[in-house]
């Protein structure tokens, strides 16, 4: 009769196999990871079976925003629909009491940029051209940022009651003025300074609100976070072809844009550091690539001009005959438009500077573009056009104009309400600069078959995506942390705490039939670490059986 131990040795080789594929789950694949819990995380794009961080909510506006310069005044309008949803003054005279140097409504103010923040909320600086102090409204992008400041229970503000798409500045229904609870803040910029013009806006990928002042040639850093407090200055020059016109954000740099044309600069968001760049021929207007290493200006003369800041080098590229280029796009495409204010058109360019072409635009001149979430190029109407164009961005081709001004509405100064508008008034630069969340977690949970299996191992990122990734330049990095726990009862797992695994290293004291993996990702919102695979091994996972 055989031994026991002669009867083991036969029958281990036929049950090895079986147990070490049932004490080992790997997740790697889009499926695998669906089977579990994602919490503000996300499949890569392009699908490749990994996990990064998932997107921030900007995505969620539908608002394109324009400003009546001389009027003062600021509308909002809904992308879908085209209709006006909210008509304000571009400044508070008073916030809690105290004054903030704003010129009276209806004039005097100038608002001529804007900026949506993460939160699609909107800031617009106001010029005041004349010798007063010039200011920094913040608006709301949605009904729930407002400020119930008189505590009646409802927020009083701005909208189109008879449902006619215009917002009428007589009907009480529709406008409240300095009452309007939707208008969050106003600063003064610089404080106690007159004849400073504030000027270009921008939105940094850290949230930070970046506002220039034109005559006194200062950028500032504002923490948008109440109260809103000025963090940083920094000088960029004033005088002749030196003035801080209009503001853009890409990688780690703000980009300021001069008057016309000469040296432009991009400031580190971090150090303050100044970069300058020779661009001769430059107009203000600019949009920088999300990385920061291509800028683009309009140009006197009628050209493109392209500053690579890696190689150094800034060059004209020419477009249509007869175009003078002013205001500037980067698409979804990262194809750069430019508005013509010579003829009613746009044209496009590619990053070399090629040209792509030109498109006629049916209700006129433009002098404001940005690109929607909804994929349309939004155009503002200049002077006597009082339109946003929607614009086809695969075609170039117009498909819609919605009035932007106000007819009938009152009107003390006899100014009118053409738009002159730069910068991101829609959100889609902002989101491409910092496109994920702060913080998301994967969760994943594996049945293995029998009661307190002494769980081994943990491994992670074996597939070469698998990374943590550093901005290296301002020591920010990612993190990815995994961790384990294991019950035999699945209800009773989250009484269990989690322990930390260290990639591939000997678990202790991990026992039970199921076993859980939760892994942690965390970045600064413009990088995420990749989860490209998990796998758990319990203690036939080497072919080894007790």
């Amino acid at each position: 009769m055989p031994t026991l131990r002669a009867r083991l040795a036969f029958v281990a080789p036929f049950l090895v196999p079986t147990l070490a594929t049932a004490q080992t789950k790997t997740w790697t694949t889009d499926g695998d990871f669906d089977a579990g819990q994602l919490v503000q995380a996300a499949h890569a794009n392009p699908a490749a079976g990994d996990l990064v961080l998932g997107p921030t909510p900007v995505t969620t506006t539908t608002n394109t925003w324009a400003c009546h310069t001389q009027s003062a005044m600021v509308v909002r309008i809904d992308t879908g629909t085209g209709k006006q949803t909210g008509r304000y003054d571009s400044a508070l005279q008073f916030v809690n009491g105290v004054p903030t140097g704003a010129q009276p409504e209806f004039g005097g103010n100038w608002p001529r940029r804007v900026a949506v923040d993460n939160n699609g909320d909107v800031w617009i600086p106001n010029a005041t051209l004349a010798n007063t102090q010039g200011t920094l409204s913040k608006f709301s992008g949605f009904p729930e940022h407002c400020i119930d400041r008189n505590h009646n229970g409802v927020i009083d503000t701005s909208h189109d009651a008879n449902g006619d798409g215009i917002i009428q500045t007589f009907d009480p229904n529709e406008f409240f003025g300095q009452n309007d609870e939707c208008i969050l803040n106003t600063l003064p910029v610089p404080p106690g300074q007159n004849n400073t013009w504030p000027r270009g806006v921008a939105i940094d990928r850290n949230g930070k609100v970046w506002v220039s002042t034109f005559i006194t040639g200062y950028v500032y850093r504002y923490n948008p976070a109440d109260p809103v407090t000025l963090e940083a200055t920094v000088y960029v020059g004033s005088g002749l072809y030196l003035h801080p016109y209009s503001l853009a954000s890409g990688g780690q740099w703000v980009f300021v844009g001069n008057s016309g044309g000469g040296t432009e600069h991009r400031i580190n968001i971090e150090t303050l550091a100044v970069e300058s760049l020779d661009c001769p021929s430059s107009y203000g207007a600019l949009m920088a690539t999300p990385d920061g290493t291509l800028s683009f200006y309009g140009g006197y003369g009628g050209g493109i001009v392209r500053a690579d800041w890696v190689n150094r080098t800034c060059k004209v590229y020419p477009g249509a005959g007869n175009s003078s280029y002013y205001t500037v796009l980067l698409d979804k495409d990262m194809n750069v438009w430019l508005a013509n204010l010579n003829r009613p058109s746009i044209s496009r360019f590619d990053l070399n500077g090629t040209y792509l072409g030109d498109h006629p635009i049916a209700a006129g001149l433009l002098h404001g573009l940005s690109q929607g979430f909804d994929g349309f190029i939004w155009g503002n109407g200049y002077s006597s056009n009082m339109d946003v164009v929607k614009i086809d961005s695969n075609t170039g081709m117009q498909q819609a104009a919605y009035r932007y001004d106000c007819p009938g509405c009152s009107n003390p100064t006899g100014v009118n309400y053409s738009s002159y508008l730069y910068s991101d008034f829609t959100g889609f630069q902002v989101n491409r600069l910092a496109p994920y969340v702060y913080f998301g977690t994967w969760t994943g949970t594996f049945d293995g078959g029998a009661d307190g299996i002494p769980w081994s191992m943990v491994t992670f990122n074996q597939e070469p995506q698998g990374a943590a990734p550093c901005d290296q330049p301002n020591n920010r990095c990612t993190s990815l942390r995994v961790f384990v726990r294991a019950a035999d009862d699945p209800n009773k797992l989250p009484m269990v705490g989690f322990t930390p695994v260290s990639n591939g290293a000997a678990l202790k004291g991990i026992a039970g039939h199921y076993v859980q993996i939760e892994a942690d990702m965390k970045g600064p919102g413009y990088l995420t670490p990749v989860l490209s695979d998990v796998t758990v091994v319990g203690p036939c996972g080497q072919g080894i059986s007790d």
